[in-house]
């Protein structure tokens, strides 16, 4: 668990306990099965890499900045997008795609950090991050992000004219509080965050 994001936003993952019958049961199973991978990667001379406090992505993102040559991320996680660069790539093996810095605006329709971007507006269901505004998804934050080019840039007085003329999907964007909830999920999604 990611301490710094708890921190940051304390609902942060909050849809992920298992409450219920069973529910103890099948934490220590996981935790017996992660057990045996960790003795069975020491056998096989696999490098293997924990910190108390951080979560895995974290880790992949920091070792993506720290070692040299290139690394490939096997990940079906959309969040490891965000890591492409010349140097970075992502496998994605149920997409059974990967991503270059070559070909991720033409996959994605966006670069790397416009995609980290993107899903700052519309949050993340599975960590339990909520969007800017509810009726406010990828498609509407992706096109916005594409023209403007930035999260900075749509915040500022001149693009919000622009875009709220374009009807009332588009002012959801500016709806109370949206700015606040944006670079706040920008701070929970980046995962070079915690190695600065």
């Amino acid at each position: 668990r990611s301490e710094f994001r708890k921190k940051t936003y304390k609902e942060y993952k909050a849809n992920r306990s298992h409450p219920g019958k069973g529910a103890d049961a099948e934490r220590d199973n996981v935790f017996t099965q992660i057990a045996i991978v960790k003795t069975l990667l020491e056998h096989l001379n696999v490098a293997q890499l924990q910190w108390p406090g951080t979560e895995a992505d974290d880790l992949i993102g920091l070792a993506c900045d720290t070692l040299d040559g290139l690394k490939i991320v096997a990940s079906s996680d959309m969040d490891m997008l965000q890591l492409v660069r010349p140097d970075v790539q992502v496998w994605s093996p149920i997409k059974t795609e990967l991503y270059t810095e070559r070909n991720f605006v033409k996959r994605i329709g966006l670069n790397p950090r416009q995609y980290l971007e993107m899903r700052a507006l519309v949050g993340d269901g599975s960590d339990n991050i909520t969007g800017v505004a509810k009726g406010f998804g990828e498609t509407t934050a992706k096109e916005l992000i594409w023209k403007y080019g930035s999260l900075e840039k749509l915040f500022t007085p001149k693009v919000e004219k622009h875009v709220v003329r374009k009807g009332n999907r588009y002012a959801l964007l500016y709806s109370e509080g949206a700015k606040d909830i944006a670079y706040r999920n920008l701070i929970l999604m980046d995962l070079g965050v915690c190695g600065q």
